[in-house]
C-alpha cells in the first residue's frame, strides 16, 4: 500500500515465482457497515493486473487476522452475526475482483487466530476462556463455509480453501503420563480440528464433538504453514502433534517435502520446524492438493 508494489512485483518476477498469496484488507474495503471503498477494491485490483502481466498466479486471503473495528464492536468473532457480515463482505470482494482471481484462501490460519485470541490471549481481544474459543471457531467455521458458498455462486471453477497452521508438540516430560495426555489432547484439538470438521460435519471439543453439518466438504485445497516444534505441560495452552510423516505437494510445482530428517528447504531440519511432527493427517483431509505455506517455502511471500 505504500507505492513500491511494483518494485516487489518485479522482484517476485526476477525470483521465478510462480504464484503470490496476498490479503485483501476488510476494514479498507468496507470501512462502515455496508460503505464500499471502491478506490481501495481498485488498487487491490491492479496489484492482481500487475501478478498476471507478470506471469505470477496471485492468491487472494480474505481475512488475515484483523477486521474493521465496527465488527469487534458488534461482538467480533463471540457474535453469530459476524459470519453473515463476512459473507456480504466476500461477496463484494469476488464481484469486484473475482474474474482475476483463481485460488481463494478464506480465514488465514484460524485454528492459530483462535488460539491467540480467546485462549492464549495474546491477539486482540486478549481473552482466555475455552468455551469461548469453541464458539468463535465455530462461527470462523461457518463463516468460511459462508465464504465457499458465496465464491462458487459466482465462480464456480474457482479453487476454495484455507491455510492450516500446524505446530509439532511433544511432553515436555515424555515419562509424565498427564503431560503425555495434555500433548494428545492439544494436538487432537490445534492441529486436527479444522481439517475434521471440514471433513465429516462435526467440530472437536474437549469432551467431544459438535455438529456443523452446513461446514462438510467446503474446501478444494488446504494450505500447510508449518512451523517450530513446543514442548508441552499442563497447564499449557497450545496443543500437540502425532503420526508419521508423509510428502506433502507444493501446488503448481514439483517440490515435495519427504519423510526424512535431512534440512529443509528453510534451511532447519524438519524435525525443528515441526513438519515431520504434525503433517501426517493430511493425506487423509486433501481431496487435491496441498499448498506449503511461505514460512516452509522461502521464495513464496505474503503481501497484506
Amino acid at each position: 500500500w505504500n507505492g513500491r508494489s511494483e518494485e516487489d512485483f518485479d522482484g517476485m518476477a526476477a525470483t521465478h515465482q510462480i504464484m503470490h498469496r496476498l490479503s485483501v484488507e476488510w476494514s479498507r474495503i468496507e470501512p462502515d457497515p455496508a460503505f464500499w471503498d471502491e478506490d481501495a477494491l481498485a488498487k487491490y485490483r491492479s496489484w492482481l493486473v500487475a501478478l498476471r502481466a507478470r506471469g505470477i498466479e496471485p492468491m487472494v486471503t480474505l481475512h488475515h487476522f484483523s477486521e474493521p473495528l465496527w465488527v469487534a464492536e458488534r461482538g467480533g468473532w463471540e457474535s453469530e452475526e459476524t459470519p453473515r457480515l463476512f459473507e456480504r463482505f466476500v461477496r463484494k470482494v469476488v464481484n469486484s475482483l473475482g474474474d482475476l482471481v483463481t485460488y481463494w484462501c478464506t480465514i488465514n490460519e484460524p485454528n492459530g487466530y483462535a488460539v491467540l485470541g480467546w485462549l492464549s490471549g495474546k491477539f486482540p481481544p486478549g481473552k482466555k476462556n475455552l468455551n469461548v474459543t469453541f464458539r468463535v471457531t465455530a462461527n470462523l467455521l461457518r463463516a468460511h463455509a459462508m465464504a465457499y458458498h458465496a465464491i462458487k455462486a459466482r465462480y464456480p471453477e474457482a479453487m476454495v480453501g484455507w491455510p492450516q497452521i500446524f505446530r509439532g508438540f511433544q511432553p515436555a516430560h515424555p515419562g509424565n503420563k498427564l503431560d503425555v495426555w495434555v500433548a494428545r489432547q492439544q494436538g487432537r484439538l490445534f492441529n486436527r480440528q479444522w481439517p475434521e470438521a471440514l471433513r465429516t460435519g462435526r467440530m472437536m471439543t474437549l469432551t467431544g464433538s459438535v455438529s456443523l453439518p452446513e461446514v462438510k466438504d467446503t474446501f478444494d485445497f488446504d494450505t500447510v504453514t508449518p512451523t517450530a516444534r513446543n514442548n508441552t505441560n499442563p497447564p499449557s495452552v497450545w496443543y500437540s502433534p502425532s503420526g508419521s510423516a508423509i510428502p506433502v505437494r507444493v501446488l503448481k510445482s514439483s517440490t515435495s517435502i519427504w519423510p526424512s530428517r535431512s534440512q529443509g528447504p528453510s534451511g532447519r531440519s524438519g524435525a525443528d520446524s515441526g513438519v515431520f511432527d504434525s503433517s501426517s493427517p493430511i493425506n487423509s483431509w486433501s481431496r487435491s492438493s496441498s499448498v506449503v505455506s511461505p514460512r516452509s517455502v522461502p521464495c513464496s511471500s505474503t503481501t497484506n
